[in-house]
């Protein structure tokens, strides 16, 4: 059997670095004028991850040296860049080293329920100007879900295990605030005895979520001036007309093992193929 060879990644033969290489220049030059009202702010961790990008698998940023004593070469490999979402390369490293970790250190041998939350649109465009607006989301779906597991098993003091993973864009790069979240089937309680839950009732989940997002964005003057009689009104509008979603995906049993503990979570994996894009001359 012929033995593997290493082949040292080329990130600037891909379609996406010489994108990023052809026009990164003018996107950042006329960002603030074509797309800052669309898309929000301009944050500094956008430019930092495609700095770290472009020196990714670069030899003149630094490497490692490693020789074999049997048969006396030496190979050269580059730093890689570590960053996740936009290099696919480094980015899958880091969704395989996620799955053997909540594998192996996080989650316990209970069944556990992967739920998918997402926000209406028209609240959406909120999170491109305040980012911190996806805490309040995070812990507003977290205290909804624990507070209905909580009733629904009897256990005022129960704690359900969970992971929250915030995803901030759909399938088309578009703005789309959601959460992907992996939650016990239950909740531990007393000498941390896990209770499984027998149902959940997912429509009670979605009316204390929709009520505390509201809350929080009348707190923090998203949604101006509401009366109490307001915010109620507000909220059978967005129960009726535009609602949280609220999707409970599958059941992940204790011997599931970690490759679908890595599915779990959609925001891991990248966000475009770079075999899927193609360029053009005429219209780049």
């Amino acid at each position: 059997m012929p033995v593997d060879l290493y082949r040292p990644r080329r990130p600037r033969a891909s379609l996406l670095w010489q994108c990023l290489e052809d026009h990164r220049v003018a996107f950042e030059r006329h960002y603030q004028e074509r797309f800052r009202k669309r898309d929000g702010v301009f944050r500094p961790v956008v430019a930092q991850t495609l700095d770290a990008f472009t020196a990714c698998d670069d030899l003149s940023h630094g490497f490692a040296r490693l020789h074999c004593d049997h048969c006396g070469h030496d190979y050269l490999i580059a730093f890689s860049c570590k960053q996740r979402y936009y290099f696919p390369s480094c980015h899958q490293k880091k969704v395989q080293q996620f799955g053997e970790f909540v594998r192996h250190k996080v989650v316990r041998k209970v069944p556990h329920r992967q739920i998918v939350v997402t926000i209406p649109k028209r609240l959406r465009r909120a999170f491109q100007y305040d980012r911190n607006l996806l805490t309040d989301f995070c812990q507003a779906a977290w205290l909804s879900l624990r507070d209905v597991i909580r009733t629904r098993l009897g256990t005022p003091s129960g704690q359900p295990g969970v992971i929250i993973a915030i995803q901030t864009f759909g399938d088309y790069l578009n703005s789309h605030p959601h959460l992907h979240i992996l939650i016990t089937d239950g909740a531990f309680a007393g000498n941390h005895t896990f209770h499984a839950l027998p149902r959940t009732d997912w429509e009670r989940v979605a009316e204390l979520l929709q009520v505390r997002v509201l809350k929080f964005f009348v707190r923090k003057d998203k949604l101006f001036a509401l009366s109490l009689r307001d915010l109620t009104s507000q909220i059978n509008v967005l129960i009726i007309r535009s609602k949280l979603s609220i999707l409970s995906l599958w059941r992940v049993c204790s011997t599931h093992n970690s490759g679908l503990y890595r599915g779990l979570f959609p925001t891991h994996h990248n966000s475009f193929h770079c075999c899927r894009g193609h360029c053009s001359d005429q219209g780049g």
